[in-house]
């Protein structure tokens, strides 16, 4: 036999075990592809109570599974792996449960997942505006601040109500990205003078549904029509032979004072910042080179830019009164040229005044007079240009003394087309009202006279470009103040007389405005029972609303008038007597709207 042709005797059984070894894998009984991951609460979860713990198990069926808290095995669970965790006895606070299955040696363990146990019920921590608060501006914000994360869903109308004049009015909610600020928007904005308050109930919950504890005290607030407004309030107004003439604001409140300090035949012009409850110099004193120079009045104004510029009526070595004008470059005073440029040299030009244009800009009025004649004229601030223009005639405003000093009153329309008041004096003050009409000043017919003593007209216009005027006349008594309106073609009566006590009293000072409605506001202050006391009343519905008294307790005032910045918005201002001496202090109120 050959080789290739020898058996051997293999027994059968072995060739068996051999092939079997050599073609399959025995699986080892430690290897799992068991998983397991914790389906739900989902995260992040925040609790006050029980927690449905869902774990999801896949691949080979493990011998156990576990639900591991803080790392520590809370609970073995049973398929179908639901655990209703109860964490009633859990420390507050910040827990992480994960889930691990046993096969044999094997352990497979899911992703942990953070749960916040919170029992503590959400607190209020700030509110704006304060509870109580007599002062609130009509557009100023409303805000709750709460203690931790609330739930958006908790904010309804039912949980959070906003009222005006206790009536549940529409609002609109927004959380802050934290959750921790609620802010309340009315849909129809608030308008003066009225009060408001925000409920919130137990409705509102945290994240983890406790519900709120509600403050106890009531959340409303005042929103009369003048409310405090800047940093100018109290601040000094006299003080010996220094004398506060003319002043501005900025769009901030920042006040800016140009101060006459009388030195022996000398009258010198500096200009003053109020900061932090004391006036500071900004540059040099403001005067010609002659030591006895005589500045007479002055004008200041912001513009639009927030830059304070500065006019003033100066003497010079003649005796002939000159205009003079500089602006605060943020160091020192710059002068922009003579607004009354181009004029006659031997005109006597002075009262500056300034007033404002409808976009805000700085119109300025100054009186000349050479002998028997007298105009007044305007100039307006170009701010790029940083120097003056002459956009419109002067006007002749006659009196029987060129000399005698003639306050007008410049107004402008919506179109920014300028209308002067002023008055003249013959057997009776008479007042005059012109209007630009293409390039020529047109008057519009009046008979309005009165008989006071120290007469001026205050005037404000109307949406449809018509003037209102007020003014102060006796009725044989007692000095009472009235305003009229212009129709287009005659004066109408709004009203007839305004005063606090009729025949009583006498109408000393009175300023007329108009609110953004084009609605004429008018304040004055008596002498007499109630003197110093500023009036105020708004024209609606055909007659003379009472704004609410709570706008100026104080009494004893001097009234200043109305006036608007540069921002638009509208003021009144008048002087208050400071307690124990003999200093006046300014007090400023903005309109609330």
């Amino acid at each position: 036999m050959s080789p290739r042709q020898r058996v051997f005797p293999w027994p059968w059984g072995s060739i068996v075990l051999l092939l079997s070894t050599a073609c399959l894998s025995i699986p080892s009984l430690d290897a799992s592809n068991t998983q397991v991951r914790i389906a739900g609460p989902e995260a992040p979860t925040y609790t006050n109570g029980i927690v449905d713990v869902r774990l999801e198990v896949t691949g080979d069926t493990p011998s156990s599974v576990e639900l591991l808290l803080d790392g520590e095995v809370l609970a073995t669970v049973e398929a179908p792996y639901n655990y209703p965790w109860d964490t009633t006895s859990v420390p507050e606070g910040l827990h992480r449960l994960t889930a691990r299955s046993i096969l044999g040696s094997a352990i497979a363990t899911s992703e942990p997942r953070e749960v916040v146990v919170d029992r503590t019920p959400p607190a209020v921590v700030s509110r704006t505006p304060a509870p109580g608060a007599q002062d609130v501006w009509v557009r100023g914000p409303i805000q709750a601040v709460f203690s931790e994360p609330i739930q958006p869903g908790s904010l309804t109308d039912a949980s959070v109500r906003l009222k005006r004049d206790s009536i549940d009015i529409s609002r609109t909610l927004s959380l802050s990205p934290d959750g921790r600020t609620l802010a309340v928007s009315p849909v129809t904005a608030f308008t003066a003078s009225s009060s408001a308050s925000l409920v919130l109930t137990p409705g509102i919950a945290d994240l983890a549904g406790n519900s709120l504890t509600a403050p106890n005290e009531d959340w409303s607030w005042d929103m009369p029509y003048w409310i405090p407004w800047g940093t100018a309030q109290g601040a000094t107004a006299t003080g010996g032979t220094v004398q506060l003439g003319s002043y501005d604001f900025d769009s901030r409140g920042t006040l800016f004072g140009g101060w006459h300090i009388t030195e022996g035949s000398a009258r010198r012009l500096f200009v003053r910042k109020w900061e932090q409850g004391a006036w500071h110099p900004l540059g040099e004193t403001l005067s010609g080179p002659a030591a006895d120079s005589y500045i007479e009045e002055s004008a200041l104004g912001v513009d639009t830019n927030e830059v304070p510029i500065i006019v003033w009526s100066e003497a010079d070595t003649l005796g002939i009164f000159q205009l003079h004008a500089s602006q605060w470059s943020g160091t020192q005073w710059e002068s922009v040229g003579d607004p009354s440029s181009p004029s006659d040299v031997l005109t006597h030009k002075q009262s500056p005044s300034f007033f404002r244009t409808s976009t805000g800009k700085l119109a300025l009025t100054w009186r000349e007079w050479k002998g028997t004649s007298a105009s007044t004229c305007i100039s307006t601030f170009d701010e790029p240009r940083r120097g003056w223009q002459r956009p419109f005639k002067c006007i002749a405003t006659p009196t029987p003394d060129a000399r005698e000093k003639n306050q007008a009153v410049l107004r402008f329309t919506q179109s920014d087309s300028p209308m002067m008041a002023w008055v003249t004096l013959g057997s009776l003050w008479t007042f005059h009202i012109s209007q630009l009409v293409g390039q020529d000043w047109v008057e519009i017919e009046s008979d309005i006279t009165t008989d006071t003593q120290g007469p001026y007209i205050s005037m404000s216009v109307d949406p449809t470009g018509n003037p209102v005027v007020a003014w102060i006349q006796s009725d044989g008594n007692a000095y009472s103040l009235y305003v009229n309106r212009w129709n287009g073609t005659q004066w109408e009566s709004l009203g007839g007389q305004l005063d606090a006590i009729a025949g009583k009293t006498s109408v000393v000072d009175h300023s007329l405005t108009a609110d953004d409605t084009g609605a004429p506001i008018v304040a004055w202050t008596e002498q007499g029972t109630l003197s110093g006391k500023i009036h105020l009343r708004r024209w609606h519905d055909n007659t003379w609303d009472v704004v609410d008294a709570r706008s100026t307790p104080q009494e004893g005032l001097s009234l200043n008038g109305f006036r608007r910045t540069a921002s638009g918005t509208l003021l009144l201002t008048g002087m208050a007597p400071s307690a124990g001496s003999q200093a006046w202090r300014l007090w400023v109120r903005q309109f609330n709207q």
